[in-house]
Parts: structure tokens; C-alpha cells; sequence
């Protein structure tokens, strides 16, 4: 995608080899721990661990199979690798990804997609993905951050007749035999052959309440969680070039005002990195009900795919409420709607 939208050489990496990609840290137990970044460190005994994590390979082999049904991410990883693994690797990780708790979240919403990818051929690479491999890219990002995609397929849309209505407020959403009905706040109606859908499932299932209450029914019970976004940029003559980004909320979320919650950033770097000075810039951004949770999501997702598939509905529905959060999984999943649309 980056290729065909002329962004290649926008594209900024850190190497594997970079001190940052190789010094990550976890808080727990109330202090900083660095987590094992080579094959040697894995044969050590470091905290917060109880055994080195080999140990963890070994479990693994000798692991039993699971249940049939789904199970939470939480008790997959610690039935196969450990209760060690289970709360110091994954559910760090599980928090930064998805915001919540990984003892209620799907092994099949985060590690369904993995498995399937390991049991298919394999395919070439494209020329960004190989130079990645080749050069051992930790992250990326895009010289202007990857608002820099948006802004680019919004050129390549509109150059190519593409209309984008902007601030407009959707009132229902009419799914009538093979046509779909738009109509808006302002009293414009759209009429078309096919809807895709990438809003999300908590602002789609009231769209759809009278035309299809029981697809409406189950977007409302995709259960998301809210997450915090605190910018904290320390003054500049203390911490040249330092950015601080706390990340809260998820399933500990409670309401509260963006002046406590610059407070709750400023405490939280005091308290683990031991910043206490007052920043020269913060910034809070709170996205409300924005990352599905809980065992059985991979359930609704496919009961909602298959009543659209059954009774021929005039709509797709795709984005981060349904199956994968990330931006990879939304591009992926925003071009299998597209190879969908198509098929039909």
C-alpha cells in the first residue's frame, strides 16, 4: 500500500538493534524490570520472573491441548507457557495493545490470525516487507506520522471522482432487499447497491435497529472499552527531546475530567521514571468505547457475517470493532471487504 501510494521513502524504521527496541521494560511490583532482549537472556533467572524463561519452551512442548471452545488469552498462555509469561509478558502486552484485562479477552481475537498465517503457503514478500526482514525493523512510521496515509489516499480518491462527505451525521440506516438507504441529519438520502461499514459497532447498531434488530442487537453487545491518550512533553532545558505518552483507562476506566487526567499522567511518570517536573506541554484525548473486549467476540463477529451472508444484506462491515485493532488489521481487513464487495 505504502508502495502504491508513493510513500516509501517516507517510511522511518528503528533496527532491532536499536537501544530502544532492545531496552523495554515493564513495571511490576513496584519497580522497573527489563525484559530479556537475546537468546542468552533467556537462560537467566531475571525479575520479575520466577525461573528463567526457557523453562517457559519446555512447558510448552508438554503442554495439554485446550478446550474446544474459546478461552481467554490469559488462560491459553498459562496452561502452555506458564503463569509467569501469562502475567508479565502478555498481559502487558495484551494492555497496550487492546487496553484490558487478558483474562476476559479471546485467544481467538488476538492470536486467531497468527495461527492461520503459520498454516498457509507461503508468498513472496513484497520489496518493503523483505527490506524490513533484511534490515531488522523493530517499529516504523512515516515521516509525519501515519496521517500521512489518510492524507495521501484522500488525494488519490478525490483525483480519481471520489466524493467524501465530511461532518455528516447519519441517522438510520434502511437495509431493503438488495438496496441500502443512507439518510442523514440534514435530510439527504443516498441509495446504493452495496454498504461497507467501518464505523464503529456500538455507532453502527443503533443505525440499524429498525431495519435489523437482531444484527442490531449483537453490534450492541460487542462490549469496548474507553482508552486515554496524555501527551506530557517535560520541559525542553530538563529532558531535551523527551515525550511522554501515558496510556490509560481500558477496562480500569472511570469517568473523570481531562484536568484529573493530566494529573494521573504526571503521577505515573513521577512514580516510574521519576519525572517531576511540570511539563511545558500536555495534551489528553479521550476515545470513548474504542477497542472490543471479552471471550466470544470471534463468535458475534461470525454470527453477524453469517446472517449478512444468508439473507444477502446489502452491507459489509469492517474496521476495529470486529477483527483486529490494529492498523495492519484494519488495512487487511478493509481490503478483503473491497475482494468481497467484488464477489458479489
Amino acid at each position: 500500500m505504502f508502495v502504491q501510494q508513493g510513500l516509501q521513502d517516507k517510511v522511518m524504521s528503528v533496527s532491532k538493534w536499536h537501544p530502544s527496541a532492545k531496552n523495554r521494560l515493564i513495571y511490576a511490583n513496584g519497580e522497573l524490570h527489563r525484559l530479556p532482549s537475546s537468546i542468552s537472556s533467556v537462560f537467566k533467572k531475571m525479575q520479575p520472573f520466577q525461573k528463567p524463561l526457557y523453562y517457559a519452551g519446555l512447558r510448552d512442548i508438554f503442554a495439554k491441548r485446550g478446550p474446544m471452545g474459546d478461552e481467554s488469552i490469559h488462560s491459553f498462555v498459562k496452561r502452555r507457557f506458564g503463569p509467569d509469561v501469562a502475567e508479565y509478558l502478555i498481559d502487558p502486552l495484551v494492555r497496550g495493545i487492546c487496553a484490558g484485562d487478558c483474562r476476559e479477552i479471546s485467544v481467538n481475537f488476538l492470536l486467531k490470525e497468527l495461527k492461520e498465517t503459520e498454516m498457509k503457503k507461503k508468498k513472496s514478500k513484497p520489496e518493503l516487507a523483505r527490506k524490513a526482514e533484511h534490515e531488522g525493523w523493530s517499529v516504523w512510521s512515516l515521516q509525519g506520522g501515519l496521517e500521512t496515509l489518510i492524507d495521501s489516499m484522500v488525494d488519490h480518491l478525490c483525483n480519481n471522482g471520489t466524493e467524501i462527505k465530511y461532518d455528516t451525521k447519519i441517522t438510520s440506516i434502511e437495509l431493503q432487499g438488495k438496496k441500502a438507504r443512507i439518510k442523514m441529519e440534514s435530510g439527504e438520502e443516498i441509495e446504493t447497491e452495496q454498504l461497507i461499514s467501518a464505523i464503529p459497532a456500538i455507532s453502527l447498531a443503533p443505525l440499524l435497529k429498525k431495519s435489523h434488530p437482531e444484527v442490531s442487537k449483537i453490534l450492541e453487545d460487542i462490549k469496548c472499552v474507553t482508552v486515554v491518550a496524555s501527551d506530557n512533553d517535560p520541559p525542553l532545558e530538563t529532558f531535551m527531546g523527551t515525550s511522554g505518552r501515558c496510556i490509560n483507562g481500558g477496562y480500569r476506566y472511570q469517568s473523570t475530567t481531562p484536568i484529573e487526567l493530566e494529573e494521573i499522567c504526571k503521577f505515573s511518570l513521577s512514580k516510574t521514571l521519576g519525572i517531576n517536573e511540570e511539563p511545558h506541554r500536555n495534551s489528553v484525548q479521550i476515545l470513548k468505547d474504542s477497542i472490543p473486549q471479552s471471550v466470544g467476540h470471534n463468535g458475534r463477529v461470525n454470527t453477524i457475517d453469517e446472517i449478512i451472508s444468508k439473507e444477502s444484506l446489502p452491507i459489509i462491515v469492517t474496521g476495529a470493532s470486529y477483527k483486529g485493532v490494529s492498523v495492519n488489521d484494519c488495512v487487511l481487513n478493509g481490503i478483503r471487504s473491497a475482494e468481497n464487495l467484488l464477489a458479489r
